[in-house]
Order: C-alpha cells, then sequence, then structure tokens
C-alpha cells in the first residue's frame, strides 16, 4: 500500500532501466564507503556515519533502478527497497531494515548532533554489507 502511495504522490516513478546510472550509484556508494571509513579513521564519527548513509542510500538507488523506478524522496525509497527486494527468495530480507537503522542514525548525527564511535563503527559495517549485498544482486541479474 505504501509503494502505491509513493507512485501516487510521484515519490517514486517509473523510469527506463538504465545500467549507466545503477553502475554511477555503486561507484558513488563505493565512494562514500571509503570516506565514511576515512572520516572514521580520523575520528570524525559524525561523518562517518553521515557518509555510510549515503552509501547505502547510493546502493538503493542502485538496486531500485535496476527494477525501472527512480525515487525522490529516502522514504519511498525504503519503501521501494521492502517492496521490491526484501522477499526471501529476491534477497537478502535485512537490507531495508538496515536501510532504516541507518536512515535513524544520520538524521540523529546531522540534525541533532548525536553520534558515537560506535555508532559509526556499525553503520560503516552495515555499510559494506549492503554495498556487497547490492553488487551481488546486480551482478546476478546482469
Amino acid at each position: 500500500m505504501e509503494f502505491e502511495k509513493c507512485l501516487e504522490r510521484r515519490r517514486l516513478v517509473r523510469q527506463e532501466t538504465d545500467s549507466r546510472i545503477v553502475d554511477t550509484e555503486i561507484r558513488s556508494a563505493e565512494y562514500d564507503l571509503e570516506r565514511a571509513k576515512k572520516s572514521f579513521a580520523q575520528g570524525d564519527f559524525k561523518w562517518g556515519i553521515i557518509q555510510a548513509y549515503y552509501c547505502i542510500f547510493h546502493s538503493a538507488k542502485a538496486l531500485v533502478c535496476r527494477k525501472g523506478y527512480k525515487e525522490k524522496s529516502h522514504h519511498c525509497l525504503l519503501v521501494a527497497l521492502r517492496h521490491l527486494y526484501c522477499d526471501p527468495n529476491e534477497a537478502d530480507p535485512d537490507l531495508a531494515e538496515i536501510f532504516e537503522n541507518s536512515m535513524g542514525l544520520r538524521e540523529e548525527a546531522d540534525y541533532e548532533m548525536s553520534f558515537s564511535e560506535q555508532a559509526s563503527r556499525i553503520i560503516i559495517g552495515d555499510a559494506e554489507r549492503f554495498l556487497k549485498a547490492a553488487k551481488a544482486i546486480l551482478d546476478a541479474r546482469k
């Protein structure tokens, strides 16, 4: 039902699948993950969290794009990820949970200045897992 609402509100739109966009999103995710690791190593846990979130965000965008959709809101990207991929027969059912948790950590870090070394470590690990899973899904469909 939420998926249809996102479509009705045009926060999620159909588009032709474009492998160049998918590849660009994965490259963005890889870049953000490396930046998150560097920020963490430098003790900048806030930026580590934010950059790790964007690794997950761009990985999710690549997956949703592969299915022929484009998101226009972070929330509807999560909705689309759940709808399109989080069936145990389709992909890792934990992907949506990782994305949702990372959204919360990013918002706390970005808007409330609430972050920690532990939260940064966790989200960077989740970002690595999410990116690896997204690449495996995308590679299986080439």
